[in-house]
């Protein structure tokens, strides 16, 4: 869908380039913004022939991926889970073993010693934290 203003600046902008020839297309663009302000709304409508864009809200958006039910939830509808259009691929189907890949070891260290050396630097930065981990992380290595 092409706004009026779009309309507008595909059908003046070869006539505002003649009769501007040294202007760059920054300039171009702000000729014929200023040209568009210039117009009356009559004219303006002349040049939007198909409807006009609106903003999708909360409320005509919802969650286009899933159906709709009947629920509604402080006047919004409810989507459910059950009622996606689109599975989710990456939801573990029941009887499915679960993953072979093994935990990150420096994750989990960071994990574990994250608090203590916060509580050993208060005012530190979280880059400064990191280090001081990864200096420890390397001392045991």
């Amino acid at each position: 869908m092409v706004s009026a203003y779009i309309k507008f600046s595909q059908a003046k902008r070869s006539e505002i380039q003649q009769a501007n020839p040294g202007a760059g297309f920054g300039e171009l663009g702000k000729l014929i913004g200023a040209a568009w302000r210039g117009l009356s709304d009559a004219e303006k409508a002349s040049y939007s022939g198909a409807k006009t864009k609106t903003r999708k809200t909360r409320k005509n958006k919802g969650g286009h991926h899933m159906r709709r039910t009947n629920e509604t939830h402080k006047g919004l509808p409810v989507y459910t889970e059950e009622n996606r259009m689109f599975p989710n691929k990456n939801v573990r189907k029941a009887g499915k073993k679960n993953s072979t890949r093994k935990a990150n070891p420096y994750a989990n260290f960071v994990k574990s010693h994250w608090n203590q050396a916060k509580a050993q630097n208060p005012g530190a930065s979280l880059g400064e934290i990191s280090k001081q981990i990864a200096a420890m992380w390397k001392a045991q290595k």
